[in-house]
């Protein structure tokens, strides 16, 4: 990663945030529900569209989450396979945890906690 800023396992968390949030809104203009080919110009009704979304989006991601251990692909696309795959009713299955989100999808483990040791065994030349 190139950063104007000090390295520090901040700078890590905040360009991951910042990465999720570019998915997102590449998920929803122009990726998996294509926002921009709806044409829509009044604000009335492009409103409702980003509202039908925001639901669509919630489902999806609350049915990618179960998998979301198992595979490394974004938690909508997760969530939309699960749809298409069960052909279920997905608001039976609809559940809000009270808890801590989960640590994001990562292809190797690591089970130590504090931050600064977790970067130095992930990252050993970091510190």
């Amino acid at each position: 990663m190139v950063s104007n800023e000090q390295t520090s396992v901040e700078t890590f968390a905040d360009y991951g945030a910042r990465f999720q949030i570019e998915g997102d809104f590449l998920d929803e203009k122009s990726g998996l529900f294509r926002l921009e080919d709806s044409r829509l110009h009044d604000a009335a009704s492009l409103e409702r569209l980003i509202l039908v979304l925001s639901v669509a989006t919630l489902l999806l991601v609350s049915e990618g989450m179960e998998m979301m251990q198992r595979r490394a692909l974004r938690h909508l696309k997760i969530g939309l396979q699960v749809v298409h795959h069960a052909r279920q009713a997905i608001f039976t299955r609809l559940t809000l945890q009270t808890g801590p989100d989960p640590e994001p999808p990562s292809r190797r483990k690591c089970t130590l906690d504090p931050p600064q040791t977790w970067l130095a065994a992930c990252f050993p030349c970091a510190l």
